[in-house]
């Protein structure tokens, strides 16, 4: 399963609503609403994510902000 396809399945929606509730649906940066879950690492496998350090709940911006950043860095 290639990255595309993991974004789309119900397993990446049970691994993303689980980080969204560790972090109350709110963006880990800004404390507003949370819209998206940030991969920090990557597992090896697809759905092995560890929840509380692999992922973040962000906004939009923050999301955008972190993209950037990584493409940069």
């Amino acid at each position: 399963m290639n990255y595309a396809q993991y974004i789309s399945s119900s397993l990446w929606h049970k691994v993303r609503q689980q980080r969204l509730d560790f972090d109350g649906g709110m963006c880990v940066v800004c404390r507003q609403p949370a819209c998206s879950v940030h991969h920090l690492r990557y597992p090896k496998e697809w759905g092995m994510e560890d929840i509380a350090n692999d992922l973040v709940s962000v906004c939009r911006k923050h999301h955008d902000d972190l993209d950037d950043f990584e493409r940069w860095h």
